[in-house]
């Protein structure tokens, strides 16, 4: 493929406004890990490639970019720092290149992400120059795809599908013309309202409950004793169960229970194996973007929550069902302010060594419906083997536990960081086949 840098196009933009106020909650929970993980900046850059319509001109996807930055205020949005506080101070007005790749021959998908990737080599200056980086894609001057990197400050994963969803629309001529109602500082403003202080009291109750009555650890304190981990990187284990995903979707139906609560039992009781841990909390990712008021908000939300597990040896559909009912209430106090929340944890875990306490040993759950990306090939496989991925294209991550579940409706992906300062990986190995043997332990 012969690549031709053409000369950059630029976004000039023009929002409605241009104002500043505080910082959200979800904006002030990245910023304290991108503090905690300088000169890194692959750990909080979301980088996607969007496909670009046929028949349209790179002018007009241009076009359709520039209107995607004045619409959404996130876009155009630098942090500043005053007195210790997050500041976030929306553009009205400015310019960025968007360069332009010609190819003479199409590019491919896996050629797109390699570009995306080459936009996050430098970290954003939030303090300067946009939080949002485009590069088109195209063959023969027409545009394939649209390579992206948007500061995960600003941006987390589900605006990034709404912005590439809005994209389509404007270049096929659907969009909704109204501006989007709510913008980041209306979230600010809300979180600092009467209102939104009451919801936050209400999730530190909520917090305070689950640890005072799930006070063990899943996994053990670091054999070094050093509780300082911030910045470091962990190893992580990749595999594939080819039949495993329809049959987790299945066997969910029958049991009338989701197939995250499901596949989050069936890890529950494998993870305790490590520790004997019979108690619990643990952290659980949840998309708030079910709300009714987050439909298109373009910016970062606070989303991280903790559940209660215990009886971890009882029948896993019965561990199953009461996995599903906690999911439902954590998700109601996973919005919060992360300040309050880790003061909380400092004062109820006080006596503990490691850094925050059992929070400290939380497994990062997240389950979703993902395409066979990154992934071994699955053709050929006997039914029920869990096929470990030994040239997984992500090796480390800077979630010290943490466990990613996809699934495309047929094979069922897993992921899993960890510290190997407190769980061997060959221990880990274990209970990932533990957990798969015993979701294909059940029939649907």
């Amino acid at each position: 493929m012969a690549d031709v840098a053409q000369e950059s196009p630029r976004i000039d933009f023009c929002g409605a406004d241009g104002r500043h106020g505080p910082g959200t909650w979800g904006q002030r929970h990245i910023w304290a890990a991108v503090i905690d993980n300088r000169g890194n900046p692959d750990r909080f850059t979301m980088r996607r490639v969007w496909p670009a319509p046929r028949d349209r001109t790179v002018a007009d996807v241009v076009a359709a970019l520039r209107t995607l930055v004045e619409r959404h205020e996130a876009l155009r949005t630098r942090i500043d720092i005053d007195r210790g506080a997050l500041l976030q101070v929306v553009r009205r007005s400015g310019s960025f290149a968007c360069p332009v790749t010609d190819s003479d021959t199409p590019w491919s998908r896996a050629a797109a992400i390699r570009e995306a990737s080459d936009l996050s080599v430098d970290s954003f200056e939030h303090d300067g120059g946009p939080p949002v980086r485009f590069r088109v894609l195209s063959c023969g001057g027409e545009p394939q795809w649209v390579a992206v990197a948007i500061s995960h400050l600003l941006v987390d994963a589900d605006a990034c599908g709404g912005l590439e969803a809005e994209l389509h629309a404007l270049l096929n001529g659907t969009a909704a013309r109204k501006l989007p109602v709510y913008q980041p500082l209306q979230r600010a403003h809300f979180e600092l309202s009467p209102d939104g202080q009451a919801h936050n009291e209400q999730t530190l109750r909520f917090w305070r409950t689950t640890l005072e009555q799930y006070p063990e650890w899943l996994f053990p304190l670091r054999a070094d004793g050093n509780g300082v981990w911030q910045g470091a990187r962990f190893p992580v284990i990749q595999a594939h169960a080819p039949g495993l995903g329809r049959h987790v979707e299945e066997l969910a139906e029958r049991l009338r229970v989701s197939a995250p609560a499901l596949c989050t039992a069936a890890f529950c009781k494998a993870f305790s194996a490590c520790s004997d841990a019979t108690a619990y909390p643990l952290g659980v990712t949840f998309s708030n973007r079910v709300l009714p008021w987050s439909r298109g908000y373009v910016g970062s939300l606070a989303q991280h929550g903790v559940i209660g597990v215990r009886d971890v040896h009882a029948p896993l559909d019965q561990l199953a069902r009461r996995t599903g009912q906690s999911l439902l209430q954590g998700h109601r106090f996973s919005l919060y302010d992360q300040d309050n929340v880790f003061a909380l944890i400092d004062q109820v875990c006080a006596e503990k060594r490691d850094f925050y306490g059992p929070v400290a040993n939380f497994v990062n759950f997240q389950y979703r419906s993902v395409p066979n990306d990154g992934f071994g090939s699955s053709e050929g496989l006997p039914r029920r083997d869990l096929v470990f991925d030994e040239e997984a294209p992500q090796r480390d991550s800077a979630v010290r536990f943490g466990l990613h579940i996809g699934s495309d409706r047929s094979t069922l992906f897993i992921r899993i960081s960890l510290d190997q300062a407190c769980v061997g990986a060959d221990t880990m190995r274990e209970a990932m086949e533990e957990a798969t043997a015993q979701l294909w332990s059940l029939i649907p």
